[in-house]
C-alpha cells in the first residue's frame, strides 16, 4: 500500500493519483482506469477517421466545400484537430500503462525498486510471472475481460510471485486465523504467492 497525501487515505496497489479522475488509481479500480483510457483510444480515433476526409477536402480548398457555411468547415477542422490531438495524447498514456500492466509494475515502482519489510531493495520484479498470467491479474479472463466489470485477481494485499514457496500461503493465512493449515487453499492461478508486503513509504 502507499499512502496518497492528496486523497489522505491509504491505497491498495496504488499507481498514482489521477487528476483528471479526482481519484487515486490502484488495486481496485486500475482495470477501469486502463479500459477507460482504451475506450478513449477508440472513440478518438474513430471520430478522427470519419472527419478526415471531410477536412482534407476543405484543407485543400475542394470546389465541392464552398457550398458549406464557414462556420460548419471551422467546426469539422477543429473536430479533426482535437480528436487527432487527443488521441496521440490519451494512445500514449495507455501504451505507458499497457507496458506496466505487461511486466506487474506501477507508475510508482517505475520510479523506485519495491522495498520490502525487512528492507531489502530487489533490483528485478519479483512479481513479473509473464504476460499472460499479469494481464489476466488486472483483467481476469473470458468474455469480459474489456468489459467494464470487476474481474481483476487476488485480494490486493497477497500478491503472487515465482519465488515463493507453495506451503507459504497456507501458513500465512493459517497464522492469521484465516484458514486452518488442513484446509486445501483455492487461488486461481498456478503460481503460488508472495507473502512480503512491499512498502512503498
Amino acid at each position: 500500500a502507499h499512502h496518497c497525501s492528496m486523497c489522505r487515505r491509504c491505497v491498495l496497489k496504488m499507481d498514482h493519483h489521477c487528476p483528471w479522475i479526482n481519484n487515486c488509481v490502484g488495486f481496485r479500480n486500475y482495470k477501469f482506469f486502463t479500459t477507460f483510457l482504451l475506450y478513449s483510444c477508440v472513440y478518438t480515433i474513430t471520430v478522427s477517421l470519419f472527419v478526415a476526409p471531410w477536412a482534407v477536402f476543405i484543407w485543400n480548398r475542394v470546389p465541392e466545400m464552398n457550398q458549406l457555411p464557414e462556420m460548419t468547415k471551422f467546426n469539422i477542422m477543429i473536430v479533426f484537430f482535437v480528436a487527432t490531438m487527443f488521441f496521440l495524447a490519451v494512445s500514449g498514456l495507455w501504451v505507458f500503462h499497457a507496458f506496466l500492466t505487461a511486466n506487474n509494475k506501477s507508475t510508482l515502482e517505475m520510479g523506485r525498486a519495491p522495498r520490502f519489510k525487512n528492507q531489502r531493495v530487489v533490483e528485478n520484479n519479483p512479481y513479473d510471472k509473464g504476460f499472460n498470467v499479469n494481464c489476466r491479474d488486472v483483467y481476469g479472463k473470458g468474455t469480459c475481460m474489456l468489459c467494464p466489470v470487476y474481474t481483476s485477481r487476488g485480494n490486493g494485499v497477497l500478491f503472487q510471485s515465482a519465488e515463493a514457496p507453495p506451503g507459504d500461503m497456507r501458513r500465512l493465512l493459517s497464522s492469521n486465523g484465516m484458514a486452518s493449515e488442513d484446509e486445501e487453499i483455492v487461488y486461481n492461478s498456478d503460481l503460488p504467492l508472495n507473502l512480503a508486503p512491499v512498502m512503498s513509504a
